[in-house]
């Protein structure tokens, strides 16, 4: 048995702005990851969206470590991929939510 404890659940960080630049974003996942922590969840999720723009257009942020936790043709065994924590993968919400399975 593992002594990791296994984290379950998502941690969704929403965040709404006018001008998404670069450096806010990096800082937007900071923010992820800490609150991912935080809540004790296995999964963050960053989702960013501009102010007047469609909801279509909200751009989600995950680690790639996250995405193969989120997808089952991806899924892994937990630890696996750690290392794949400070890597991230950038698609619209739709294409996330496509991923996800139930």
């Amino acid at each position: 048995m593992s002594t990791r404890a296994k984290k379950r659940g998502t941690a969704v960080e929403v965040k709404a702005k006018r001008d998404l630049t670069r450096s806010l974003v990096a800082e937007y996942r900071r923010q992820t990851l800490t609150e991912r922590e935080n809540a004790g969840a296995g999964v963050g999720v960053l989702v960013t969206w501009r102010y007047n723009h469609p909801a279509a257009d909200a751009v989600a942020h995950v680690t790639l470590r996250d995405l193969a936790r989120l997808s089952r043709p991806l899924r892994v065994n937990d630890g696996y991929m750690d290392e794949a924590d400070g890597s991230w993968a950038s698609m619209t919400l739709a294409e996330l939510c496509a991923l996800i399975d139930e």
